[in-house]
């Protein structure tokens, strides 16, 4: 379904576009493993976007993934500054 996550070559702002397109196709026709897998793909890609690695977590949550569930949301956190900042 999400072929465009396995070509090379594809502009940034395409390639970005596209994968929403499908994240949002994916979870509206209740296709888990098509979601999970490019959020897999998404995170290991674009490690440093708040969005992808968080959805990958919670995805790994609800597979009960618990060990790399962790490992991906401390990830997140060291990540993204602004949530290791104290209210």
């Amino acid at each position: 379904m999400c072929r465009i996550l396995h070509l090379e070559n594809v502009p940034t702002f395409l390639y970005l576009q596209a994968s929403r397109f499908c994240l949002d196709l994916a979870n509206k026709m209740n296709l888990e493993q098509e979601s999970f897998d490019a959020l897999s793909i998404l995170y290991e890609k674009y490690p440093h976007k708040l969005t992808y690695g968080s959805q990958y977590g919670l995805k790994l949550l609800l597979r009960l993934e618990l060990d790399k569930c962790e490992e991906v949301l401390r990830d997140v956190i060291k990540r993204n500054s602004k949530l290791n900042e104290e209210p």
